[in-house]
Formats: structure tokens, C-alpha cells, sequence
């Protein structure tokens, strides 16, 4: 292989390595979009938590203002009114059970895909070093070479 083979392999090399930086970032990139979009999804929990814990003193503060306003004609109305409030937090929390079991997968998920992009991205790492380590070692010898065909002043 002659210096200008070498070279061109080189620079075919250094192409694709900055081809695999370009995709390090782009992986690096929907790593930050899915951490965005999993934050996103932990506040749409907390909103949801609040406002069940919002809904539960308003319920209860509701609850005990009709228990002293009228006690003897508000324990017909008090138990309906308990029954369809318990539906209405047994919904809320179906929903809050569903969001934290959806924002729980959601995490996994992203845990496993940047535990794959992690892999991935040492995989290339250990490609390009030895890459390097060949190129050095060629560079090395074409120099060794052309040191003892020219007497090592890389003139002709």
C-alpha cells in the first residue's frame, strides 16, 4: 500500500468517524428528548397528585360543612353524596394509578434504550480506538519506510 492509499484510507477513516460523532450526538440528542418527555410525564403526575389531594380537602371541607349546617336532613343526602365521591376518587385514582404505571414503564423503557445507547456508543468508542491503533501503526511503518528509502530527511 503506498503513502496516498494510506492517506485516502486515512481520510476515509477520519469521514467515518465523523460520522459516528454525528450519530453520537444525534443519539445524545433523543436521549435528551426522551428525558424531556419522561420530566414532562413526572409532572403531569405531580399536577395529577395535587389535584387529587386538592379534590380530597375539598371533599372532606365540603363533607363537614353539611354536617354542621343541617345534621338531621343531610344523612340521606351525606351518603349519596359519600357513595358518589368515592367513585370520583376511586376514578382519580385509577387514573393516578394508570399514570404512574404508564410513567413507570415510560422510565424503564428510556432506562433500557440509553443503557442500549450506552453499549452502543463504548461499542464505537473501542471500533475507533483500534482504528486509531492501526492507523498509528501504519503512519509509523510508511515513516520507518520512507525514513530508510530517503535517508531520513524525506527528501528523494
Amino acid at each position: 500500500m503506498d503513502h496516498e492509499e494510506i492517506l485516502q484510507q486515512h481520510d476515509r477513516m477520519i469521514a467515518e468517524h465523523d460520522r459516528w460523532l454525528d450519530d453520537m450526538q444525534a443519539a445524545q440528542d433523543r436521549l435528551q428528548r426522551a428525558q424531556d418527555r419522561l420530566q414532562r410525564a413526572q409532572d403531569r403526575l405531580q399536577t395529577a397528585q395535587d389535584r387529587l389531594q386538592a379534590a380530597q380537602q375539598e371533599a372532606q371541607q365540603a363533607a363537614e360543612e353539611r354536617a354542621r349546617a343541617a345534621q338531621a336532613s343531610a344523612e340521606a343526602r351525606d351518603k349519596a353524596w359519600d357513595e358518589k365521591h368515592k367513585r370520583n376518587i376511586e376514578q382519580l385514582n385509577q387514573i393516578l394509578r394508570r399514570a404512574v404505571r404508564l410513567s413507570v414503564r415510560d422510565a424503564l423503557n428510556e432506562r433500557e434504550r440509553r443503557r442500549k445507547a450506552i453499549a452502543e456508543i463504548d461499542e464505537k468508542i473501542t471500533q475507533l480506538a483500534a482504528a486509531q491503533l492501526i492507523t498509528e501503526e501504519k503512519l509509523n511503518r510508511l515513516i520507518e519506510r520512507d525514513e530508510r528509502r530517503y535517508g531520513g530527511n524525506g527528501g528523494q
